[in-house]
């Protein structure tokens, strides 16, 4: 999953609430352009997890959120659909899965 939060470090968009979430429908990890919160619980979970920050205060939840769009942030556009590839040493996209 990708979140575009326009770099923004003010709220966390993202939590183990919906962690727990992702990892029961199957998600391999999530890529955050903002803040996230709850670390000790995401560094335990099998979901990797990239962000600019980590920020206690927690998001507003306004469910102004889209999905399935196309995404630029850090001089890269993500599509739906693409894969994304991370570790501690940075982040790839392909079209297709790389073996």
């Amino acid at each position: 999953m990708v979140v575009d939060g326009g770099g923004s470090l003010e709220r966390a968009l993202f939590g183990d609430n919906l962690g727990s979430i992702l990892i029961k429908h199957g998600w391999a990890g999530v890529l955050i352009n903002g803040a996230v919160r709850d670390v000790e619980f995401l560094k335990s979970m099998p979901l990797a997890v990239r962000a600019l920050a980590i920020c206690p205060t927690p998001p507003r939840k306004e469910g102004t959120g889209e999905r399935d769009v196309i995404v630029s942030f850090a001089g890269v556009t993500i599509s739906p659909g693409e894969w994304i590839y991370a570790d501690e040493n940075g982040i790839i996209l392909s079209a297709t899965p790389i073996e």
